[in-house]
């Protein structure tokens, strides 16, 4: 199943605004004319790039969980798969560290990368119903409360 990113409002709102803002700068500068035209000029690439740069980089934003795997997928360059067997434990966390996530109300999943231990921080929308589907598919993963542990 798909469990789509829970989005905070004040967050959309701040990447929103860099991108509006030297939009709307640069068709105040346009409107002036003269010389304040090539700031412009300069301010509608900024936002073009900025808005490109968001899009690419965060959409799709999903978590998808199959019988063996935790997907993550975060713009069109980040895929990470995750072995099921090798999560540890899902626990409530809100580190402001960068994520896959439009949100700080977050999970910190707890993998072995190898035989090295590590994380990812997402953000379902629905945190309780993204770890029950994850405690029903993994063996050896169980809720407790609102963590996961691995028995």
């Amino acid at each position: 199943m798909i469990h789509y990113s829970k989005k905070d409002s004040w967050l959309v709102g701040l990447v929103l605004g860099s991108i509006l803002v030297p939009l709307v700068l640069a068709v105040s500068f346009f409107l002036v004319g003269g010389i304040y035209r090539q700031v412009g000029i300069s301010l509608t690439a900024i936002g073009l790039v900025t808005g490109a740069v968001v899009l690419l980089l965060t959409y799709p934003l999903y978590y998808q969980i199959t019988s063996d795997e935790l997907i993550v997928r975060c713009g069109i360059l980040m895929r990470r798969h995750i072995p099921i067997a090798l999560i540890d434990g899902v626990q409530s966390d809100n580190n402001p560290a960068s994520a896959p996530a439009w949100s700080m109300d977050r999970l910190r999943v707890d993998y072995r990368k190898g035989t090295a231990p590590t994380f990812i921080m997402i953000s379902p929308s629905d945190k309780l119903a993204f770890m029950d589907e994850l405690a029903r598919t993994a063996l050896g993963l169980e809720l407790r409360g609102e963590r996961l542990v691995r028995t």
